[in-house]
């Protein structure tokens, strides 16, 4: 399983933009990088009338809409996976996964404006937006060396 590390922080704190250029950066220097976000809403990935929606209505539990180039799984759970779980099952093939979100996990975590979390804090930042390409570099850095 890869190594992860949470992105947290407060709405509107930077943590998408940080997460777009720590995997920039860390993609610049060869990594396989996986991201996870965190949605603390419903959120829809397929529309009503599309077959892959008509295969969740006839009761399929998971289904795979997948091309040449990617796809999307939309699955059943009994409640929302760890991220250790999502981990270990959909990023093997990464070198390490940034994760936005999940503040209640206790994985690594980077914090932005005065977050504290449970878990290692390896940074904390003010925020993670307007950061210089050199401070990415030294967060890119200490991310390299876990």
């Amino acid at each position: 399983m890869p190594p992860y590390v949470r992105i947290v922080g407060p709405k509107n704190s930077g943590k998408t933009a940080l997460v777009e250029a720590l995997v920039a950066e860390l993609t610049r220097r060869g990594r396989r990088v996986g991201t996870i976000k965190h949605d603390a809403h419903d959120f829809v990935v397929d529309y009503p009338g599309k077959d892959s929606w008509r295969h969740r209505q006839a009761g399929a539990v998971a289904t795979v809409i997948c091309s040449a180039t990617q796809l999307a799984l939309m699955r059943d759970t009994d409640g929302a996976p760890t991220v250790a779980a999502l981990v270990a099952r959909y990023f093997g093939d990464c070198d390490l996964v940034l994760v936005e979100g999940y503040r209640a996990d206790d994985g690594p975590a980077i914090c932005l404006q005065g977050i504290t979390v449970g878990g290692p804090m390896l940074a904390a930042l003010p925020q993670g937006y307007g950061l210089t390409p050199e401070q990415i570099r030294d967060v890119a850095d200490l991310l390299d060396k876990g």
